[in-house]
């Protein structure tokens, strides 16, 4: 029985998962060389005006512009024994029909579920291919509003696109690569909208944790690295606060995170942060919490409740990391909430406990 346990681990394939193990982005899918793929088979205009938009962000040194592809690659790792990685190809392919991962569904529906279809479409292509259509599906199938600021109309899709962006570029940047079948999506439905990626989320991260500072921890690091140092990726894991920030500041509800057994979702809700609030209650909050309540708060109060409605466990100390002010402007915060009708009661110990609403006789 030993004999055979030793042969296990000195199997080739053990030998490689313990490689793997102790280096992980050496071994990663990322940082793998593209079998059968050279430089010409890269979009060197997508290259140049990625670099553009690194030099104009800061991020790359401005003598990058006279660089050459090949010397470019290489100071982005995206080069190894003189052949393109799969994140060169991934982020600049012209040719991806040999990356069946690299595909981005994109669904409209009728209603808020998956019955009746209004559009489907499927888009393949490298990274930015796959970002560009994805937009363009929002464009199709969002509300869009505008008003008059001064002499200038401004016009809002009923769900942030800057969020949508931000969301987008995360699910192409962290999703796993390492199964060719699966796929990120993009669905649409009359009540939301819902981003789907293949993965799981880092080690001590979760669905109610994501929005807490955390640092980054990217599953593709080559790829993660490059859109950080061509502007489309923020870095050290303030992707997802951003996105979060960018609602609120538009009165929209934030969004909400859910980890499957082989997917993470993002989740915006359409309609206003103030009327979806006593439609996704949880169990501690009562389900007809009076609209007139929700609207007599501020901003900063909503997203007090908000985040109680998502997370009954959450400390004032969390929300003050969330909200960027400090733990005593919370509380002053939830002293207000309290004289507007809506009682918050914290019940059980600092460490255990939950928060509880009351509505005022």
């Amino acid at each position: 029985m030993r004999m055979k346990d030793n042969a296990a681990k000195n199997s080739p394939s053990n030998a490689w998962m313990l490689k793997k193990e102790h280096n992980p982005f050496k071994f990663a899918w990322d940082s793998k060389v593209a079998e059968g793929y050279s430089l010409s088979d890269l979009n060197q205009e997508r290259i140049r005006g990625a670099v553009r938009m690194g030099i104009a962000g800061g991020r790359l040194n401005a003598s990058a512009e006279s660089d050459d592809i090949p010397t470019l690659l290489r100071k982005m790792q995206l080069m190894k024994n003189g052949q393109p990685t799969n994140a060169a190809v991934m982020l600049f392919g012209n040719n991806t029909e040999d990356y069946p991962q690299l595909l981005l569904r994109m669904a409209c529906f009728k209603g808020t579920d998956k019955q009746i279809f209004i559009d489907n479409k499927r888009e393949t292509g490298n990274f930015f291919d796959l970002l560009d259509a994805g937009i363009a599906f929002c464009f199709r199938h969002l509300n869009l509003s505008g008003e008059v600021v001064g002499l200038i109309r401004k016009e809002e899709l009923e769900i942030p696109l800057e969020a949508l962006r931000e969301a987008l570029i995360n699910a192409l940047c962290h999703r796993s690569y390492d199964d060719p079948a699966t796929s990120v999506s993009l669905a649409i439905y009359e009540d939301r909208v819902e981003i789907v990626n293949p993965g799981k989320f880092p080690v001590g991260i979760t669905a109610e944790t994501i929005l807490l500072p955390h640092e980054s921890f990217p599953h593709n690091q080559r790829i993660a690295q490059v859109l950080y140092q061509t502007t489309y990726l923020e870095n050290w894991g303030t992707g997802v606060r951003r996105m979060a920030e960018i609602c609120q500041q538009q009165g929209k509800q934030s969004p909400i995170f859910e980890e499957g057994i082989r997917t993470i979702t993002i989740r915006f809700k359409k309609g206003s942060g103030a009327h979806n609030v006593p439609k996704s209650v949880s169990i501690n909050v009562p389900i007809n919490v009076p609209i007139e309540i929700i609207e007599q708060l501020t901003e900063r109060q909503r997203f007090i409740v908000d985040c109680i409605i998502h997370n009954a466990s959450v400390s004032q100390t969390e929300m003050s990391q969330k909200a960027g002010v400090s733990r005593k402007t919370i509380q002053r915060e939830i002293e207000n909430i309290r004289s507007n009708g809506l009682k918050i009661t914290r019940v059980g110990s600092k460490k255990d406990g939950k928060w509880v609403f009351k509505i005022d006789d």
